[in-house]
């Protein structure tokens, strides 16, 4: 998962991370 990756590479806030981490799975699940 690229985008994953290019997210912890942005080094954001663990918080952050979870709330992007969230959408993706909203976005997978809705695929």
């Amino acid at each position: 998962t690229p985008c994953i990756s290019q997210i912890e590479g942005l080094g954001l806030k663990p918080e952050v991370q979870e709330k992007f981490l969230r959408l993706n799975a909203i976005r997978v699940f809705r695929l």
